[in-house]
């Protein structure tokens, strides 16, 4: 079945008891050949999947009796057309990619491939780069699904706290000063809040250098509002690094909080 959408898709595998497979699940099993588990780094299975993908589509699609069973006894994942996975969207347009508005203009695409783990696996990388293109709607000629049902049920996952807003969230952190902090405590005003690390020398640097512009537009009103840094780094960022950064980056005396947990 072709021509049908993301929706429809997972509507009919959910009226038969069955699911869309997830990204890592169909690529796990994509990479298995007729006798081996994992045949990812054999330029040979490889080289067959390239050719593939570089055949036009242009007569009528093969039979699925026809496409090649695999070790796990799964038929037609390369050589047929593309498939719907549940998450097809979860791929993350990064700062790598065209589609992200930073000013890294010279850098390439690469958000579609941005979770295949091998870079020689440029079959991988196409499929990545095919689904972060789609939208639920698109109905394609060249696009089908496939049905998944989990063999064991997963255990039901421990209960989370309950919260709200980011404040709710439990947990003491230490100030650039080394005074005690909880989340709540910043409620009053709004804050802009991000995470980074102080020795990550590219992307936290620019995090830092938005927040500053952020507060120069505010003008008058900056003092409405407040901005907070949290790093996660326990072995590195101690209220002494964090300070110290601050006093690097020219922060206004506690406009900017630096914060480790």
């Amino acid at each position: 079945m072709v021509n049908v959408s993301w929706f429809a898709a997972k509507a009919y595998c959910e009226a038969q008891g069955k699911r869309l497979p997830t990204q890592d699940e169909w690529e796990f099993v994509a990479r298995a050949d007729a006798t081996r588990l994992d045949a990812s780094t054999d330029q040979a299975f490889l080289r067959l999947l390239l050719e593939w993908y570089s055949k036009p589509a242009s007569g009528p699609l093969p039979a699925v009796t026809d496409g090649v069973l695999n070790v796990h006894g799964v038929r037609g994942l390369h050589g047929l057309v593309w498939e719907w996975v549940h998450d097809f969207n979860s791929t993350m347009v990064v700062g790598d990619s065209r589609g992200d508005g930073s000013l890294e203009r010279k850098l390439f695409c690469g958000a579609g491939s941005l979770l295949a783990a091998d870079v020689s696996n440029y079959a991988a990388f196409m499929r990545y780069a095919f689904r972060s293109s789609l939208e639920g709607d698109y109905c394609v000629r060249s696009l089908g699904f496939r049905g998944a049902k989990s063999v064991k049920e997963a255990p039901p996952a421990p209960a989370a706290a309950a919260f709200t807003t980011i404040y709710d969230l439990p947990g003491t952190w230490r100030t650039q000063d080394d005074q005690p902090l909880t989340l709540d405590q910043l409620r009053g005003k709004p804050r802009v809040i991000t995470m980074g690390f102080t020795s990550c020398k590219y992307a936290c640097p620019r995090i830092i250098g938005d927040m500053k512009r952020i507060e120069t537009e505010l003008g008058a009103g900056v003092d409405n509002a407040a901005f907070v840094f949290f790093s996660f780094d326990t072995a590195t960022d101690k209220p002494a690094q964090m300070k110290k950064v601050a006093g690097e980056q020219k922060t206004r005396p506690r406009a900017l909080d630096l914060r480790h947990l």
